[in-house]
């Protein structure tokens, strides 16, 4: 968990330096200001969409991750009630065996 918040910091660093970087390129770069900007936005549009299809993959691999660990303890609960219950009948005619007598 903590290296996925490392980097998640850093692809977040990276892309803000980036887009800091293409800004201060674009207004070095000697176009004309429309074909600058039409440039700059192309180039944000790529990476918000890049950013976009990266969020998703990790969202679904946080689902998938869930759904497996919410199945396993579903399945250890099980197997633990039934135990319990294996138990609590063992007891049970232990008891009864002992009126019996």
């Amino acid at each position: 968990m903590k290296d996925s918040n490392k980097r998640g910091t850093s692809l977040g660093t990276i892309l803000t330096i980036a887009l800091a970087g293409a800004a201060i390129g674009a207004m070095f770069i000697p176009y004309r200001r429309n074909e600058v900007r039409s440039k700059v936005v192309a180039g944000a549009q790529d990476l918000a969409d890049y950013v976009t299809e990266k969020l998703k993959y990790t969202a679904d691999e946080i689902v998938t991750r869930t759904e497996r660990l919410f199945d396993k303890q579903k399945s250890n609960a099980e197997k633990l009630a039934g135990e319990a219950k294996n138990q609590f009948e063992k007891a049970k005619n232990e008891t009864n065996q002992d009126f019996n007598l």
